[in-house]
């Protein structure tokens, strides 16, 4: 929430500090350990705490595409019952599934193993989370600016601007005692 994030408090941050006081959310599981010591077991668990409200074809897995191809599918790779037809091709229809959820790549999920942090999320993000948009994508040009003390047009430049206002607040992740829409995983 400080101003280098525009005041914008993160999911991950918010499953670890509902209330401002440190109060996880009920939502959150604590892993078995860092990424080579999580089990099935522990996705299993995530997914139970997901309330059944938040179950619905929108619900998805967030995480790094290193979390997902160093545990989640060296996990489902372990399970058996795998062919080499399936190892060669992969399975990447649209996009990976886990679990019976599809898997989306966030590239500012944790892309290393660390102590406490939150590396998974499951969820229906639209019913905990929002997007304000408070001014439009606006674009503009000049040819008379100066840009370190020099004229675009002595250059034959044209300078370009561009703004937009927006805002996303994280509304739901639930509280101590009741899991909301989002949950996730954190190592010990």
């Amino acid at each position: 929430g400080s101003s280098t994030y525009g005041g914008i408090i993160g999911v991950r941050t918010k499953l670890q500090d509902t209330d401002g006081a440190g109060t996880d959310s009920l939502g959150l599981v604590t892993g078995t350990g860092a990424w080579s010591a999580l089990v099935l077991g522990d996705f299993d668990k995530v997914v139970g705490k997901l309330p059944q409200y938040a179950d619905t074809p929108n619900a998805v897995w967030v995480c790094h595409r290193t979390f997902y191809y160093e545990v989640m599918e060296k996990l489902a790779m372990a399970a058996g019952g795998v062919t080499s037809m399936e190892i060669e091709n992969g399975d990447r229809r649209p996009r990976p599934i886990f679990k019976g959820y599809p898997v989306e790549f966030a590239q500012v999920m944790p892309s290393t193993t660390a102590s406490g942090q939150v590396s998974v999320l499951l969820g229906d993000f639209s019913l905990g989370a929002r997007l304000g948009d408070r001014q439009q994508n606006e674009i503009a040009f000049s040819e008379s600016a100066t840009i370190g003390g020099e004229s675009v047009f002595e250059r034959n430049q044209i300078a370009i601007r561009g703004t937009e206002r927006i805002d996303i607040v994280v509304h739901d992740v639930g509280t101590s005692s009741a899991a909301g829409p989002i949950c996730g995983m954190q190592t010990t």
